[in-house]
């Protein structure tokens, strides 16, 4: 009667065994962040003299996208602030200098000086150089100083300065 009960018993914990279930499961999961390229420019003095480096804005550039950013400069009267009342102009160029931390890889984007426009600036981003904001100064210099201009007439001087990023 015994052999029969511990056969009973073999015979339970041996199917009991041969029953054994796993079971898994799986989640995908994922992230999806949009392009996006931008520049702002913040003024810092609209009412520039006659004088070398001054600044005249601050720029904030950002892209995510890996690859050539461009950043093309204009202005809507030709490097040339316009006193339309009197009928005169003065003629000025432009400089571009990296105004945050150190220089990193914006070698293209630094220190540019005395450009005309237009003028269009290139940059490798596939390092990511420009995926936090990268903070420039916009200077603006007077031709001739203040030497060759002589007596200016009395009234405002205007020029609009357009930047446009793009990414490829």
């Amino acid at each position: 009667m015994m052999n029969k009960i511990l056969a009973g018993v073999a015979l339970v914990s041996a199917s009991s065994v041969a029953l054994a279930v796993t079971d898994s499961a799986s989640v995908p999961v994922g992230a999806s962040i949009s392009p996006q390229c931008s520049v702002s420019a913040v003024s810092t003095n609209s009412n520039v003299t006659i004088a070398a480096d001054q600044d005249v804005a601050q720029l904030t550039v950002e892209c995510n996208i890996a690859g050539i950013v461009t950043l093309d400069v204009t202005t809507a009267n030709g490097d040339t602030l316009v006193n339309s009342g009197a009928g005169v102009s003065i003629g000025y160029t432009l400089d571009l200098v990296r105004g945050d931390a150190p220089l990193g890889g914006l070698l293209e984007f630094t220190d540019l000086d005395n450009f005309s426009t237009p003028a269009v600036f290139t940059f490798n981003n596939n390092s990511g150089g420009l995926i936090q904001p990268a903070q420039f100064d916009l200077r603006l210099n007077i031709d001739g100083l203040g030497e060759d201009i002589g007596g200016l007439f009395a009234g405002s001087y205007e020029d609009t300065i357009t930047m446009v990023i793009s990414a490829s």
